[in-house]
């Protein structure tokens, strides 16, 4: 059992470090997510979502938001994530994250059997060419339906 004066000093340091992380992004520069069919999510199905970016000053916080519940089969995701510029030059990135714990509890957040899971997919991403780009999500699982995913989310916070 913790005494009172190690409670409140370990309370102090939590808020101290919510306070630094939230301090760090404001509400999201852009926030999209996209659907997966109810029968599971093909392993030819392509997320798609376009965003435009004017600021190419500041850094970026890129998070790939996957919205699942109880019937994922796996620990794990992998996923590739096709990041095109306005001049139509494409980098991808190959981004493997767990979904459970060892012991199968979920990670990420949420209420009842629906759980969001954050994964971030670039922290201090600097865009060259302001512009329209175009972000591709694919899963590289090693079945054709992927069932118990609910949506793909990209969302963009811009670094202070």
């Amino acid at each position: 059992m913790m005494n009172k004066s190690k409670q409140i000093t370990l309370t102090a340091i939590c808020l101290l470090l919510a306070s630094l992380l939230s301090g760090c992004y404001d509400k999201p520069a852009y926030s999209n997510y996209a659907a997966v069919q109810p029968m599971g999510w093909s392993a030819d199905s392509t997320i798609n979502f376009t965003l435009n970016i004017n600021d190419t000053m500041p850094a970026y916080r890129m998070l790939l938001q996957v919205r699942h519940d109880d019937n994922y089969p796996y620990q794990n995701m992998w996923v590739f994530v096709d990041v095109t510029d306005p001049s139509r030059h494409t980098k991808t990135d190959t981004i493997e994250f767990f979904l459970a714990d060892q012991r199968g509890k979920w990670l990420g957040g949420g209420a009842g059997s629906i759980k969001l899971m954050p994964v971030i997919i670039s922290d201090d991403r600097k865009f060259c060419h302001a512009g329209e780009y175009h972000i591709s999500v694919r899963h590289g699982m090693r079945v054709d339906k992927l069932k118990g995913i609910h949506d793909i989310g990209i969302e963009l916070y811009v670094k202070k």
